[in-house]
């Protein structure tokens, strides 16, 4: 994803929150962002691991700026005995009358299929996608929640001091008449992103830039990606 604007989307659980999640289980781990697979390669440098996670398959596709070419997945595939693909959203589950509203849909479905051939596993958030992976494809696929960090578990939980539901995602589609309709306007109210008023949307607008992605394709720029990351 090159922009804020995509990229805000995609919640810290299911992108940056597994990195906290693996650290916080000993597990050694490299990540490589999709702007830099280009160079996945050199920033690998001769290093073996026992597993590949691509996550997720849903952004691998040009719909939202992966575009994982067959080459790189095949790089990728090339790398440990054990590769899952994380399918973050739903892709077969859904209605005649949904995927004649979603007309990316049916493309986004055939690029996350060209990335399964590279796989050995699948994880899917969608409970009922599991058996369409599994029989479509033959692969092993099981259902997994939504992680959610630990340190923000608490079963100590104070009743809640307000009385409306919060929304906070992306409006599209029939979400804006949810949110105006009349009979919830007492029950539901809509919540600003965070990072409204921060300067993060902009720096990471920078970082994702044409230019930045040109200089990044450079293999000189290989020492720089551990200051990109952090």
């Amino acid at each position: 994803m090159h922009s804020w604007r995509a990229a805000r989307a995609w919640s810290y659980n299911l992108h940056i929150g597994w990195e906290q999640g693996l650290r916080a289980n000993q597990v050694e781990f490299l990540t490589i962002t999709t702007p830099w697979l280009a160079l996945a390669k050199e920033i690998i440098a001769g290093r073996t691991f026992d597993q590949v996670w691509i996550n997720d398959l849903v952004l691998s596709s040009a719909r939202d700026g992966g575009d994982i070419s067959q080459t790189q997945l095949a790089m990728l595939a090339a790398l440990a005995p054990v590769r899952v693909g994380l399918l973050t959203e739903s892709i077969y589950d859904y209605t005649d009358s949904e995927m004649a509203e979603l007309p990316d849909m049916q493309r986004t479905q055939a690029e996350v299929e060209k990335c399964l051939p590279h796989l050995t596993h699948v994880v899917a958030y969608d409970e009922a996608d599991v058996a369409k992976v599994k029989h479509r494809c033959g692969l092993p696929c099981m259902w997994a929640p939504s992680p959610v960090v630990e340190s923000l578990i608490h079963e100590d939980v104070p009743p809640p001091t307000y009385n409306q539901a919060f929304f906070s995602g992306s409006i599209y589609r029939g979400r804006q008449a949810w949110l105006e309709h009349p009979l919830l306007q007492e029950h539901l109210s809509r919540h600003a992103s965070p990072d409204q008023g921060t300067l993060y949307p902009q720096v990471f607008d920078r970082l994702h830039s044409r230019p930045a992605r040109r200089l990044i394709q450079n293999p000189l720029a290989v020492p720089f990606y551990s200051v990109y990351l952090n």
